[in-house]
């Protein structure tokens, strides 16, 4: 099962893809912003293997999700507040990178897409302390595949040629002592 939590799961979650066709995906969205539904647009093209909720993951992906039942995670702009007073409610913290390093499989992937470079490296360096391990070297931030679906904030990024901070990094196939923590 993939995993995506961002405040445009709906663009990403939502869209076909030959990769993860059948695949359960779950996405959660902080925030709806009084929008409709976002599985409303999934649903009218047909995609049926997409589940969304409008939840604070932090408080309800360890009730949903099991140890080394994910075999990709996908946080995509994850953390919206600039405010120095608001970083208590950022979403990657140790406690959580903790959690999402236990909810994958070994070998499972955990992708992530920023719009602030500074983030970016903070997001790195919390994932790596957690055992997480970047294939381009620790602290490297990931150039943008041709084959990867941006979200719809994404997608206005790309458009108007402002740079998406990104990195893939592995769950290594041996188990590590983060997997024993409680």
């Amino acid at each position: 099962m993939a995993r995506s939590s961002s405040s445009s799961a709906q663009g990403w979650a939502g869209s076909p893809s030959p990769t993860r066709r059948g695949t359960p995906i779950f996405a959660t969205s902080r925030l709806n912003g009084g929008r409709s539904s976002p599985g409303k647009p999934t649903a009218a093209r047909g995609i049926q293997n997409v589940r969304f909720i409008e939840a604070d993951a932090r408080a309800e992906v360890p009730r949903l999700f099991t140890p080394g039942s994910l075999s990709a995670i996908h946080l995509q702009f994850p953390d919206p507040w600039w405010k120095r007073s608001h970083q208590k409610r950022s979403l990657v913290q140790t406690e959580f990178s903790r959690l999402l390093y236990q909810l994958l499989t070994p070998g499972g992937l955990l992708d992530f897409r920023t719009d602030v470079e500074d983030r970016a490296h903070r997001m790195i360096a919390a994932f790596e302390a957690c055992g997480f391990v970047n294939p381009l070297g620790p602290g490297a931030l990931h150039p943008r595949q041709a084959d990867e679906i941006p979200s719809a904030r994404e997608q206005r990024y790309l458009v108007n040629g402002a740079p998406v901070y990104r990195a893939k990094l592995g769950k290594p196939l041996r188990s590590s002592p983060v997997d024993r923590e409680p």
